[in-house]
């Protein structure tokens, strides 16, 4: 089983919401489960729905913070409880605009 996302970069302004990113899960077992997981930079960037394929992601801060980044992947795991990972998307974002 392998998973993969597209973009693997992503930019947002103000509260968003942002771009979407895609999760395309092959081989394994349908059905198949998702989960986005934050692997570094800031906690206030947040996916829009954190257990699809497909996310967008959102601003929880301040508006006058100074720009931030996040980094993000998604765990997919199939029917027979196989995990895959996708690759890291990267989010920066402008709350100011």
């Amino acid at each position: 089983m392998s998973a993969s996302v597209t973009p693997t970069s992503i930019s947002g302004t103000g509260y968003g919401p942002s771009a979407q990113a895609y999760v395309t899960a092959s081989g394994g077992t349908a059905p198949y489960t998702y989960l986005w997981e934050r692997t570094g930079g800031s906690a206030l960037i947040v996916p829009t729905s954190i257990t699809s394929a497909n996310t967008a992601f959102e601003w929880t801060g301040s508006l006058s913070t100074p720009p931030k980044f996040a980094n993000w992947r998604c765990k997919v795991t199939d029917g027979a409880a196989a995990v895959a990972y996708t690759g890291t998307v990267t989010v920066g974002w402008n709350p100011g605009g």
